[in-house]
């Protein structure tokens, strides 16, 4: 799966026609996984985070913050500086 996220990130970044369709599939993923991977796997889909989807994937991590701990929710919040960047 960590794999299958890198991939999918990259393909969205590769054209607009796949991001409509593939960006989609990863933050159901972000949403969805188990907490102990939101972190690393929000970290590997970065890559694909643009001004256009970023509200998006922020929101999808600020829905899974309730269920991290102290450690994963900082690295949560590193990333949404990013997004703020």
């Amino acid at each position: 799966i960590d794999n299958a996220i890198s991939v999918f990130a990259e393909l969205c970044k590769a054209g607009e026609q796949y991001e409509c369709v593939v960006f989609t599939h990863i933050i159901n993923h972000l949403k969805n996984c188990r907490p102990k991977e939101v972190c690393q796997h929000a970290e590997r889909a970065f890559i694909c985070v643009n001004k256009a989807n970023s509200k998006e994937f922020a929101e999808a991590l600020n829905i899974r913050k309730d269920v991290l701990n102290a450690s994963q929710i900082n690295r949560v919040n590193k990333l949404m500086r990013k997004i703020e960047q």
